[in-house]
């Protein structure tokens, strides 16, 4: 039996006699043993990771009374899943003796057996041809309804993720983690309509963009702008039509950047804001389980696990987009992503898509501000491509700014800052299930698209004409998208009126107050972009020149 236990990987003559004085001279030994609290196992080989992959090898080595569903793994060129622990057994199963000598490897930081492939092509029947077979005969005896897993079908949309179609052992992971993030929305849609449904109504009949901006000013004080823009952008990630003669022209969801100098309060409106801060006792005001954190994630890392979220409409809120721009190649993915077009990344290794990417993104990144406009630390000529394809604001840190950060904090920490965020996270989240026709509600409210007027596209493509008999250049300096997502942000702006319309209206429409705050954004960036050749004050005054 000794010669048995030298099949497993790392065992030799010491091994074999550290094991004899345990009485463990065989595979079953080994294989019986415990992998938790096993102290003299671990006394013996020094270190318990060790430990545990000696005794998981030779579980994978025998019949599958040993082995644990949560325990087994399936990873190879031909399948990459997650959350299929039952499948995996399946497979492991039928097929421990004949992938046992070379398919088998231990992770030693997850503690569990994965299935990979790892002979060579041409080398006979343990090259990867056969592997091949022996997985695709393996997955003939699996019911389909474990091969296709679903994601769900809450929060983030329709449509069923295959695992199988997931290139990177990340983008599989994720698929929980989705899952997770959708049943995060559904509880709480299910609590707000036990529990707050009319309250909820009550507060979006009377809700107006004033009496939001003026809570948002008490909260954030004249930081408020960037506050309220990063939660017109949760309302618009329901991606409501936009509709002109009854035809769709556009759709509701953009992407929001926040640019300058560290420390200018950008997390605070992104990510403290929206998501919440518990050490700081910052309740969250954003879509529950919606927004998808990247702090510390790489760009490479984002290309595989947003192929998990094909068909699903997510923000990805990241709070070090400049760091995203430092790896070769991943422009032109960063453009497309913007865009929501496929994505595909290659490397020497691996190959991940092409996939469609569905989400939004809610950014910040640091610039190198001057006396006028800004510097963009990204040193790549296609940045401002990518800039131009999101909705950006300016934060400079004036010594006006500055004071307005120590007062916020001030009144925080003293708490006289009130919190009214339940009630703003109710109404945006019933806002979003209704136009997203969410099951829960779809028999209870319409989805209703938002109505393109006449006089928004008038007002702003006019804004930027007055803009532009201003400059005293031949050379514009912004992108005509940007009349795109002004238009954009005026009409989810309407979004906020849903329960101020009648049953009989079947659309959504802009007023006063919308069409005035998004060209006083129009006008602010649009000279941000210009260097600020002009006052952004009297091209404002400009634009309401009859």
């Amino acid at each position: 039996m000794e010669k048995d236990l030298r099949r497993l990987k790392g065992i030799g003559p010491k091994a074999i006699q550290k094991l004899a004085e345990m009485n463990v001279s065989s595979l079953e030994d080994l294989a019986s043993r415990p992998m938790e609290n096993d102290y003299e196992g671990w006394a013996f080989f020094g270190r318990k990771d060790e430990w545990k992959r000696l005794v998981l090898q030779a579980r994978a080595f025998l019949l599958p009374k040993y082995v644990e569903p949560s325990m087994v793994g399936v990873e190879n060129d031909f399948i990459s899943l997650n959350g299929a622990s039952e499948l995996g057994a399946r497979i492991f199963t039928t097929n421990v003796l004949e992938l046992s000598e070379n398919a088998v490897v231990i992770d030693k930081y997850t503690d569990r057996m994965v299935i990979k492939p790892r002979g060579v092509a041409g080398a006979g029947q343990h090259g990867s041809e056969y592997y091949k077979m022996v997985f695709e005969k393996a997955l003939e005896r699996v019911p389909e309804k474990l091969r296709r897993l679903s994601a769900g079908s809450g929060s983030g949309g329709a449509g069923k993720i295959n695992p199988l179609a997931i290139d990177s052992d990340q983008g599989a992971y994720e698929i929980q983690n989705i899952s997770f993030m959708q049943k995060q929305f559904d509880v709480y849609l299910k609590d707000l309509l036990e529990h707050r449904l009319h309250e909820t109504v009550n507060y979006g009949e009377e809700i107006s963009i004033q009496k939001l901006t003026d809570y948002l000013k008490q909260v954030s004080g004249t930081m408020y702008f960037d506050s309220l823009l990063s939660l017109v952008q949760q309302y618009a990630l329901c991606d409501a039509p936009i509709e002109s003669n009854g035809q769709r022209k556009m759709s509701t969801g953009f992407n929001l950047a926040l640019l300058g100098a560290p420390g200018t309060g950008k997390t605070f409106a992104t990510v403290d804001l929206i998501v919440g801060n518990e050490n700081d006792a910052i309740p969250a005001h954003g879509l529950p389980g919606m927004n998808r954190y990247c702090g510390g994630m790489t760009v490479a890392q984002f290309v595989r696990i947003a192929q998990a979220y094909q068909g699903k409409k997510f923000n990805f809120v990241v709070t070090e987009f400049n760091d995203w721009f430092k790896y070769p190649g991943m422009v032109e993915n960063l453009k497309q992503a913007l865009e929501r077009k496929w994505l595909k990344y290659e490397t020497v290794n691996e190959t991940i898509g092409p996939y469609k990417f569905d989400s939004f993104f809610s950014v910040n990144y640091n610039t190198e501000v001057f006396d006028r406009g800004y510097e963009v630390t990204i040193a790549d000529p296609n940045f401002n491509a990518v800039e131009d394809r999101m909705l950006c604001r300016l934060h400079r840190m004036s010594k006006e700014r500055f004071l307005n950060i120590i007062d916020s904090l001030e009144s925080h920490l003293l708490g006289e800052t009130e919190y009214n965020a339940q009630r703003i996270r109710d109404h945006l989240t019933l806002v979003y299930a209704i136009q997203t026709e969410n099951p829960l509600v779809k028999n209870m409210f319409e989805a209703k698209p938002v109505e393109l007027e006449t006089r928004t596209v008038s007002a702003v493509t006019d804004a930027a004409k007055k803009f532009i008999g201003m400059v005293n250049a031949d050379q514009i300096s912004f992108s005509p998208r940007l009349i795109k997502r002004t238009i954009q942000m005026c009409c989810s702006l309407s979004l906020l009126k849903y329960f101020q319309t009648s049953e009989s209206e079947k659309t959504l429409k802009q007023d006063e107050e919308a069409l005035n705050l998004a060209l006083a954004f129009f006008a602010e960036e649009v000279c941000v972009r210009s260097q600020e050749k002009i006052d952004p004050k009297k091209l404002l005054e400009k634009i309401k020149e009859k």
